[in-house]
């Protein structure tokens, strides 16, 4: 089965992108092809959730496994606020199938926690797997986010001059970011 998600974002009304998976791929291969056809920097944390028509979090699947233990004691009470524990699951861990099978929420993913950007992801499309298509996909793609960023990332950039400036060296800290392959994609 393919499934076919629309991902739509709070930063520009115009972004659209058709992105194509399998069902058995994982949050993080959807995660992965985000990434690369926003051609957004891997480097930075983010993550998806499905959220309640009143856009309060349901569950979180992070990019790293946070090694919450269900079992563990419930301290809230320590709060004066109590707070609602949701599940959290690590995105390699969780199919797309799970993901579309529970369309009655909707997907968010929020991209770098420090300078975030929201994405909107809904299931447009279930389909046959075509032979010879190499999966996941994106099909349609309108837009781009990417002045935000690359102004986000210059800024960055023009700080960490300064701290270079105080101990004497020079470093591009943007250029470093994790080589990723993406030819699968």
């Amino acid at each position: 089965m393919i499934y076919t998600f629309r991902l739509m974002s709070d930063e520009n009304d115009s972004f659209v992108r058709d992105i194509e998976i399998e069902a058995n791929h994982t949050l993080l291969d959807f995660h992965k092809a985000i990434i690369y056809t926003t051609k957004l920097d891997d480097s930075h944390l983010s993550s998806f959730s499905f959220v309640n028509e009143l856009m309060e979090k349901t569950s979180e699947f992070t990019l790293m496994d946070m090694k919450i233990d269900e079992n563990e004691p419930d301290n809230s009470d320590l709060d004066s606020k109590k707070e609602t524990i949701i599940p959290i699951r690590p995105m390699s861990k969780v199919l797309m199938k799970e993901i579309a099978d529970d369309g009655k929420y909707m997907l968010v993913y929020e991209y770098d926690f420090l300078n975030p950007i929201i994405f909107f992801a809904k299931l447009i499309n279930e389909s046959r797997k075509e032979d010879n298509i190499k999966y996941p996909r994106c099909i349609r793609s309108v837009s781009a986010i990417k002045k935000r960023v690359q102004k986000i990332n210059d800024e960055v950039d023009d700080l960490m001059k300064g701290f270079d400036d105080l101990l004497g060296e020079s470093h591009d800290y943007i250029s470093d970011s994790i080589d990723v392959n993406y030819s699968d994609y």
